[in-house]
């Protein structure tokens, strides 16, 4: 007997701030889903004495769906796969589809943020597996997640400085070393992003207010530049991303930024027609390995039989 297999789609996640906001392990993070590019995986189930080669995902699959009963391997298969380590959120993607379509298969549901502790994701923010359910843009105010769909006008220019196509942002260890070693941002910046995490970029999404939208981003940005800059030389983690978000600031694009460590970055419109502007002038920089325009995701992740 041939065991079914369930597709799982996803978008992948740009982040738009990550803030270390307390001592005692508090993080604000915001963030938002992208239509393109996505990944896709086919997702089976096996017996266990099949024993095939399986993936840390693969893995906490297995374990999510003994817990309710189902003593069955999981077999994950790549069809699309997004870039890792450059700050889309492909870890958190992957596990997530993995346990989702095993979930399916073997007729259980769960509650995503469940879901998500026991891959043993969203240790610092939850933030973008709520994006992963659902889509659209998401502020996450040490625990508690907002979410709103974003409006369909609204455009993302991602970019990739040249020279960085092999480059990997911190990932693993690494990154934990130097997001511990971060001293907290002050109370009064807590309390600043949490405004413009619920009156800029909540509100600025629901309500289509680009301009409260991107004085949000454009401070969750500066902070987290703040933080983190000096582990990685500045606003982004190569010197022609550093260059790449000096020119974009300059054109006047305040939503603009790094997504995570990098090296991806990004910078948002209200329009297709300024986003498509902004596309042509980057194509001529010398120092932009690509640049393509995508539109933001409000569906999150589909689960196809």
């Amino acid at each position: 007997m041939v065991e079914p297999k369930i597709l799982v789609q996803a978008p992948a996640r740009l982040h738009l701030g990550l803030v270390k906001s307390s001592v005692d392990g508090g993080f604000i993070a915001a963030g938002l889903s992208l239509a393109s590019p996505r990944m896709e995986v086919a997702v089976q189930l096996a017996p266990m004495e099949a024993k095939p080669q399986r993936s840390k995902a693969e893995r906490s699959a297995a374990s999510i769906i003994a817990r309710l009963g189902h003593k069955r391997a999981v077999v994950v298969e790549t069809i699309k796969e997004l870039p890792a380590h450059h700050g889309f959120g492909s870890g958190t993607r992957m596990a997530l589809a993995a346990a989702s379509g095993a979930l399916k298969l073997v007729g259980e549901q769960m509650e995503i943020l469940k879901i998500t502790k026991l891959t043993g994701r969203g240790v610092r923010s939850a933030m973008g597996a709520v994006l992963f359910g659902q889509g659209g843009v998401a502020v996450d105010l040490e625990g508690d997640i907002l979410r709103s769909a974003a409006p369909a006008a609204w455009r993302v220019a991602l970019i990739l400085p040249r020279g960085d196509g092999e480059a990997h942002g911190f990932h693993g260890p690494h990154e934990s070393l130097r997001i511990d070693s971060a001293a907290p941002c002050s109370a009064t910046m807590r309390s600043k992003l949490a405004q413009a995490g619920v009156e800029g970029l909540m509100a600025g999404a629901a309500y289509g207010d680009f301009e409260i939208f991107q004085r949000a981003v454009a401070l969750f940005q500066a902070q987290a530049a703040r933080q983190f800059g000096p582990m990685q030389g500045g606003s982004a983690s190569s010197p022609q991303g550093r260059k790449t978000l000096a020119w974009l600031k300059k054109e006047g694009i305040k939503a603009c930024g790094q997504s995570s460590w990098g090296p991806a970055l990004f910078a948002l419109t209200p329009t297709p027609d300024e986003a498509k502007a902004l596309l042509e002038k980057l194509k001529e920089m010398p120092h932009i390995s690509w640049a393509r325009v995508v539109k933001i995701d409000n569906r999150g992740a589909r689960i196809k039989d």
